[in-house]
């Protein structure tokens, strides 16, 4: 059981879980995306988020008897969760959802595609910037409003806050791997010793 769980970890994260890179090094420049090429993250599917607080930090509680205890910090992130589908164009399903001690998972399930007016541009230096930048309505859009209302509001209530600077995304493909991943969710506090993240 814990060489699948392993490897099950393994098929979803591949490398993702390395420690971020020096911060000189993390510029726009040398920066590379981690989205699916010829994937628009505005289209309906169903997606496995994963975002970690900086330098995995335990902000969010702590795991004991392998239950997760919220911290302050924890309760926003957990609240602000379950406030996504208000707050966006999108008609939006959430799924299962997990806020652990230094990162949390959860399902995302975007139903309808909103088309968002974006102006064109005549210039080849414009049409690559609109490459690399989130569209309107997509999972990145979305993930960072979410980012920046978790740390707002902790910030005012005196919480320590602070995420990794990106986020990790898989695109949940049939019925077989939702459930796999649905499983993976809920039973992460008892397995927490085996998590990539566990620190």
């Amino acid at each position: 059981m814990q060489r699948h769980y392993t490897q099950f970890i393994l098929t979803l994260y591949g490398n993702c879980t390395q420690r971020p890179q020096n911060k000189t090094n993390m510029n726009q420049k040398n920066r590379k995306s981690s989205r699916l090429n010829g994937w628009d993250y505005r289209w309906p599917g169903t997606y496995f988020i994963t975002i970690c607080t900086h330098e995995y930090r335990h902000l969010f509680g702590n795991i004991i008897s392998g239950k997760m205890i919220l911290s302050h910090a924890g309760l926003v992130a957990h609240l602000l969760w379950q406030q996504i589908p208000y707050h966006t164009k999108n008609k939006i399903w959430l799924g299962s959802f997990c806020i652990m001690p230094n990162h949390l998972h959860g399902i995302i399930q975007l139903n309808q595609f909103h088309h968002s007016n974006e102006c064109s541009a005549a210039t080849d230096k414009n049409s690559n910037f609109r490459k690399i930048t989130p569209k309107q309505n997509s999972i990145s859009t979305i993930i960072r409003s979410y980012k920046s209302a978790v740390t707002k509001t902790c910030n005012q209530l005196g919480y320590p806050m602070q995420w990794h600077n990106r986020f990790y995304d898989h695109i949940i493909k049939d019925q077989e791997a939702f459930h796999n991943i649905d499983d993976y969710i809920q039973n992460n506090p008892q397995k927490w010793s085996q998590d990539k993240f566990h620190s």
